[in-house]
C-alpha cells in the first residue's frame, strides 16, 4: 500500500500508531521478547499483575501502569492510564482504523440541502408545501405545467423544507431554484 495523500502512513501487520498526549509513536511488536518504537528497537515484557496494574519493561526501566478507563470506538482504542505519578491519555491505532479514517477525511459529507430546480421551462400550477413542513422521499412539492401537461414534482430525500423561491402561477426557466429542502 502507498503512502497516503492524506499524510496517513499506512501500517504494518503487528504495527500501531500510538499517541499519547501530543506526540505520536509508531509501536511495532516484533516479538515476545522485543519491540520496536520509531525505528529504535527494545528489549520488553509486558505482563499483568495479580493487583490488576500492568508491569512493562523496555530494556532496564520498569513502568508500572494502571488502567483507568478504556474505550474502543470502531477500530480506534482510548486508553486513560496513571503511569508512575503520571495521567496519561493514550489512543491507539492499527492498520484497519487509519485505511477507515483516511477513507473518510477522503469523501467528505454530502450537502445536506437538497436543491429542487426546475427539469423544465413552465408555470407553477401549485405549491403544495410550505416554509418549515417536513417532507419525506416521494412527496409531492409542487406541480408544474409544461407543454399542457402538469407534472409533479416530488422529493429524493426526507427533509425540512428550508425555502420556498416560487409561488403559484409563476412562470420558471428550466434550471430555476424552486425549493430547498434541508435533509435529516
Amino acid at each position: 500500500m502507498e503512502k497516503a495523500a492524506l499524510g496517513i502512513t499506512p501500517l504494518e501487520q503487528n504495527q500501531y500508531s500510538t499517541r499519547v498526549g501530543d506526540s505520536v509513536y509508531r509501536v511495532k511488536l516484533l516479538d515476545e521478547k522485543r519491540v520496536e518504537v520509531d525505528g529504535r528497537t527494545y528489549s520488553s515484557s509486558f505482563v499483568r499483575t495479580p493487583e490488576g496494574s500492568y508491569s512493562l519493561l523496555l530494556d532496564n526501566t520498569i513502568f508500572e501502569i494502571i488502567v483507568l478507563e478504556s474505550a474502543q470506538n470502531g477500530e480506534d482504542k482510548s486508553l486513560q492510564l496513571k503511569v508512575g505519578g503520571s495521567l496519561l491519555k493514550v489512543t491507539i491505532e492499527d492498520h484497519r482504523s487509519l485505511v477507515r479514517r483516511s477513507l473518510l477525511l477522503a469523501h467528505p459529507q454530502l450537502s445536506t440541502v437538497q436543491e429542487i430546480r426546475a427539469p423544465m421551462p413552465g408555470k407553477v400550477v401549485r405549491v403544495e408545501v410550505k416554509l418549515g413542513e417536513t417532507v419525506i422521499a416521494g412527496s409531492g412539492l409542487l406541480v408544474l405545467e409544461a407543454m399542457k401537461m402538469e407534472n409533479e414534482i416530488r422529493s429524493t430525500m426526507g427533509g425540512i423544507v428550508e425555502k420556498v423561491f416560487v409561488e403559484s402561477g409563476r412562470a420558471v426557466e428550466k434550471g430555476e431554484m424552486l425549493l430547498s429542502i434541508k435533509t435529516n
